[in-house]
């Protein structure tokens, strides 16, 4: 949100410098909607759609998105049990390669690379 909801005027620390509106709560469900979508991308992409339609359903209860909207569409409009399949075949295609971390440190803060390997 990037203005007040009531009168459209700017906002400082949760309040409308135009109307004294206190847009605490407000401000509080937006970032619980923002939560819920980034929660159901992650669990898409870990091929748990039951988890991520949850996620979903939950988000579009708080706020009305046009991009949950249509994640909420696109998830519903696909099969359980070929999202399932689709992930199997995923995993087994990519469970041939090997995975050699290598540590090495720059300045203070320790970076890890992951090499990939075919069997």
């Amino acid at each position: 949100m990037q203005r007040c909801s009531i009168c459209r005027g700017r906002f400082k620390d949760n309040t409308c410098l135009r109307c004294g509106a206190d847009l605490t709560i407000l401000l509080s469900i937006e970032q619980q909607v923002e939560e819920q979508l980034k929660q159901a991308l992650s669990q898409l992409g870990n091929g748990n759609l039951a988890m991520a339609k949850l996620a979903v359903e939950r988000s579009l209860q708080l706020k009305r998105e046009p991009l949950t909207i249509a994640l909420y569409n696109f998830i519903n409009s696909i099969p359980l049990s070929t999202f399932q399949s689709e992930m199997i075949e995923f995993e087994n295609e990519f469970s041939e390669i090997v995975y050699y971390p290598i540590m090495f440190v720059k300045s203070e803060y320790p970076y890890e690379i992951i090499l990939g390997k075919l069997k």
